[in-house]
């Protein structure tokens, strides 16, 4: 299969050569193929210059996801047939993606744009993957949005007495750019119980976490984490990514679930908007936000959503 992915990344690099990020999301599409061979059973379909990658964590599980999509058109219906029957030969119920091998690794595809370059962290794709996938009629579809804001003021008006009121309590929201290795054993722990029955879901496993969450080479920011932590006890955390000099993404906040629902989160926002503002940032991406999470009920003044995304899930 090795043939495989070299083909998929020249096609990927010839589709998206424009595009500022294309070399960390063809290191980041090796990176997931690479660790999808070695952990997961995957079987490749294709048909008429079209594939997908079937991916199990084990044979006798009954569901898999796919991933690795090349579709050639809208029109395009023979490659989900043959995937449908592979399916049923394998007694497989439930099918989701597209995901390539772990929602550690970017996935998703898109179904609404304004047309802007992508930032680092998404699925490069473009909206005919979304548009075939929807017309197979799936039986359920995950929304997720990116947002930007060039304005601070107003959210952080209202997420200030939320701080406030939980710092007299014994919150501390502090900003770390390099964890040392018992911090990110936490973390790594904290990410587990907290998403580990988010749709989707797969472990990679420490060593790979590690990699992929370290402020290295992937990761290089004036501002890239906070640890969150109350009455002395790290009890989340809050990710970033810098896109430029003057943007900041906004990735992951993780709490864990005895401490949400107390306003953390709402308080959490205070500070990363306060640091960025800080560190020069004059403008912060909100990335691949699941259009159910609670944030949104918060009141998001002077944002811009400039990209929309789906994921699938097919029972057969």
């Amino acid at each position: 299969m090795n043939d495989f992915i070299s083909k998929f990344i020249d096609y990927n690099v010839t589709k998206f050569n424009q595009e500022l990020h294309l070399e960390k999301f063809v290191k980041s599409l090796q990176y997931s193929y690479d660790w999808a061979q070695n952990n997961m059973i995957c079987f490749l379909i294709e048909s008429d210059g079209e594939h997908a990658l079937i991916m199990m964590e084990d044979e006798k599980n009954n569901w898999a996801y796919f991933g690795y999509l090349k579709f050639n058109s809208e029109k395009s219906i023979k490659l989900w047939s043959k995937i449908e029957t592979f399916c049923k030969s394998k007694q497989i119920n439930s099918l989701l993606g597209p995901i390539q091998g772990s929602t550690y690794f970017p996935y998703r595809c898109i179904n609404k744009t304004d047309g802007r370059g992508f930032f680092q962290g998404e699925y490069f794709s473009d909206q005919t993957d979304a548009k075939i996938l929807n017309n197979l009629k799936p039986s359920k579809i995950i929304n997720y949005r990116s947002a930007i804001r060039e304005k601070y003021n107003n959210v952080m008006e209202i997420s200030k007495p939320y701080y406030d009121k939980l710092c007299q309590k014994g919150l501390r929201v502090e900003l770390v750019n390099e964890l040392d290795e018992s911090s990110l054993k936490s973390i790594f722990e904290i990410v587990q119980t907290v998403f580990s029955k988010n749709w989707g879901y797969q472990e990679i496993g420490y060593a790979h976490f590690k990699k992929l969450f370290s402020n290295g080479e992937s990761n290089i920011s004036r501002m890239s984490m906070h640890k969150i932590m109350y009455q002395d006890k790290l009890i989340g955390f809050s990710r970033y990514t810098e896109e430029s000099s003057d943007t900041i993404i906004f990735k992951t906040i993780g709490i864990l679930p005895e401490y949400q629902k107390m306003g953390i989160g709402n308080a959490v926002v205070y500070q990363m908007h306060a640091d960025a503002l800080d560190f020069g940032y004059s403008k912060a991406i909100y990335a691949l936000v699941r259009t159910s999470n609670r944030v949104k009920n918060m009141p998001q003044p002077d944002v811009f959503e400039f990209r929309t995304y789906q994921a699938f899930e097919f029972n057969f």
